[in-house]
């Protein structure tokens, strides 16, 4: 018995008219199993003149389901078609189909055709492509163009056989040079076939890479006001921090908060300069700013004039002092005063006529060493009058406080 492989790429040949089990079909359950593992398979075949498509039992053995075909499967010569059903329950899953064909076996006083037809046939499949998709009609005129042209054209010579496309017509060629039409290419053409039963859902893919980042979008209207939420339940009292004063220096301030469960230090609170905003118009005004160990005082001495001057907090201990003060009047006039390790132990006027009338700036810096510590501080001091001393701003900013001053290490 004859083994042959269902196959889309060509029909499936059960054999000569009349024969009975020459010829065993293998079918192959694998793409119906891997997607119903359930189902059981039949078979349907449909051979040429025949109204209605009748069973035909199959054999299995293992993945494989086989067609042994016997004498009523090749009573008639031509094309057919055969479909494995794949049936889950009582339900159609799936299904394939496939073509088979039935040489018509020899009669008395009839001439076989030569060889050459079989392999004008296969030259025609590769220029075709599957014959398996042709209609009943088209394999029909195809053989029947092959046999004639066996008959007519190569049937006795068995020489080299070629084929082509041209023209919109399957020619041949014994000799290469005349060529000859076969059938013409609109005949093999098959009609739509039905529409075939969905298939089953493939498996899920993998997620595909992200997408590039869109444009962005236009704004969007602003929307409508909520309404107002729920009041929130009352939390609980909050723990009372201890608050200590973490550093206090005429150049900083800092405050630290404490509780069971954190703390926190502030940053810098204090303010980089002071300022004072004063009337000294009056007869007798005096304004005295501390200045660490020294006290800085502005006194009227005229209707225009004010008196600077500087002395120690404590004349039982002076305190050496670095002074340098610039001021401008009269628009360009400029005058300057210069200290340099001046002990001071009582009061010296530092300026004693600064004028009132806006026509004066002054700036002065000073730097004072501790009389206990011995280290160093230093502000500088910018004072601005007019309206006779009805107005005047002074600004006092400290740049240093309390350092010393050594030697570089190399």
């Amino acid at each position: 018995m004859i083994e042959m492989k269902a196959t889309h790429r060509a029909p499936i040949k059960l054999g000569h008219t009349g024969e009975n089990e020459a010829v065993r079909v293998a079918f192959s359950l694998l793409p119906f199993k891997e997607t119903f593992p359930d189902g059981v398979p039949s078979l349907l075949a449909r051979r040429k003149g025949d109204a209605a498509a009748y069973p035909v039992p199959l054999t299995i053995e293992a993945d494989t389901a086989y067609w042994s075909v016997t004498r009523a499967d090749t009573e008639k010569a031509g094309f057919g078609q055969c479909e494995l059903q794949w049936i889950v329950g009582n339900t159609l899953a799936k299904s394939d189909k496939f073509d088979f064909f039935v040489v018509k076996a020899l009669e008395a006083g009839a001439e076989a055709p030569d060889a050459p037809s079989k392999a004008w046939f296969e030259a025609i499949q590769a220029q075709i492509g599957d014959l398996s998709k042709l209609t009943t009609k088209a394999k029909e005129n195809l053989v029947a163009a092959i046999n004639e042209a066996a008959r007519t054209g190569g049937g006795s010579g068995g020489g080299t056989i070629d084929m082509r496309v041209s023209g919109g017509y399957i020619q041949y060629s014994n000799d290469g040079v005349t060529w000859e039409n076969l059938i013409a290419v609109s005949e093999l053409k098959g009609e739509a076939g039905p529409q075939g039963i969905p298939g089953a859902d493939g498996a899920k893919g993998p997620k595909g890479d992200p997408g590039p980042q869109g444009p962005i979008g236009p704004r969007g209207e602003r929307g409508e006001k909520g309404e107002q939420g729920i009041q929130g339940e009352k939390g609980d009292t909050g723990e009372t921090p201890v608050i200590t004063v973490a550093e206090d220096t005429p150049l900083s301030y800092k405050l630290h908060f404490q509780t069971s469960e954190q703390e926190l230090t502030t940053p810098n609170l204090f303010a980089p300069f002071t300022e004072y905003h004063v009337d000294l118009s009056a007869a007798d005004s005096t304004l005295n700013i501390p200045l660490k160990d020294l006290i800085l005082t502005y006194q009227r001495a005229s209707a225009s004039a004010l008196r600077i001057s500087i002395a120690p907090k404590n004349t039982a201990a002076p305190v050496l002092v670095d002074l340098r003060r610039t001021t401008i009047y009269d628009g360009s006039t400029i005058e300057t005063q210069t200290l340099n390790g001046s002990s001071i132990s009582a009061s010296i006027a530092i300026d004693g006529t600064m004028y009132t009338n806006s026509q004066e700036t002054h700036n002065m810096r000073i730097r004072q060493q501790d009389p206990v510590t011995k280290l160093w501080s230093m502000c500088e001091i910018n004072s601005f009058l007019s309206a006779g001393g009805a107005r005047c701003s002074i600004r006092i900013q400290w740049s240093e406080y309390d350092v010393a001053y050594a030697a570089p290490t190399v």
